[in-house]
């Protein structure tokens, strides 16, 4: 047999390399369950220890130890750890806005708007999917020195914002001011809002906390005008 011609060390390297090569083929496979419980594992414990270090101080090594993946793993899906980190709050991100980003058709005050053209961000579903991971959230988004989350949380907003202000175009009422300036206004306000609530533990309902984004973001209106606002559903 091949294990009698080779001896124990040779035998013992073969078998350990041809491991690693089916874990680095499976965590290249992202629909791969086996991958999806480990990236499960390497984002709760990087969170989890971004609670003690700052972002700078933690290494490849702590992540991995403490999800219990081998390295191997880690460098099979990611190049390095700054690769993981936008991972992780790509990730994050994702999780809030692709339930909270509903169909502009069914959520806007005027008419014959088409299907699945543009969307609206639901603040009842937002908040909602914040709160359904609190803790995460909070160590993302209130960390002091950690501003990836924040930054990419506010990006996407403005995203889809501009996306509605440029779809619409002239049919919003803006009054002559900078759409710009308008859209930064929304979008620091919401994240402002969003980090006060975790930062003070949610004392709040996220339901109690969307109606107050919608009472904040009220404006004046005659029948049938579509302002920026309306882009901040229920």
């Amino acid at each position: 047999m091949i294990k009698d011609i080779l001896s124990n060390e040779i035998w013992t390297s073969l078998i350990a390399k041809i491991f690693k090569n089916l874990e680095d083929i499976y965590m290249k496979n992202d629909s791969d369950p086996r991958v999806l419980r480990t990236n499960k594992s390497l984002n709760e414990a990087f969170i989890k220890l971004l609670k003690n270090y700052r972002v700078e101080d933690i290494n490849v090594r702590q992540i991995t130890d403490e999800a219990d993946v081998t390295r191997s793993a880690f460098y099979g899906h990611f190049k390095d750890k700054n690769e993981f980190v936008n991972m992780v709050v790509e990730d994050a991100v994702r999780e809030i806005f692709r339930p909270a980003l509903v169909d502009g058709a069914d959520n806007l005050p005027i008419d014959n708007v088409k299907k699945h053209a543009v969307s609206v961000l639901s603040m009842s579903k937002m908040f909602d999917q914040i709160a359904n991971k609190y803790d995460a959230y909070t160590v993302l988004l209130c960390t002091p020195g950690f501003t990836d989350f924040k930054d990419k949380f506010e990006i996407e907003i403005s995203h889809w914002l501009e996306k509605f202000a440029f779809y619409f175009d002239n049919q919003l009422k803006i009054d002559g001011l900078p759409i710009q300036v308008i859209c930064s206004f929304y979008v620091h306000g919401l994240t402002g809002m969003v980090t006060d609530w975790l930062d003070k533990g949610m004392v709040y309902t996220p339901h109690y906390m969307a109606r107050i984004a919608q009472k904040t973001l009220q404006y004046p209106r005659q029948a049938g005008e579509l302002h920026l606002v309306d882009f901040f559903g229920d």
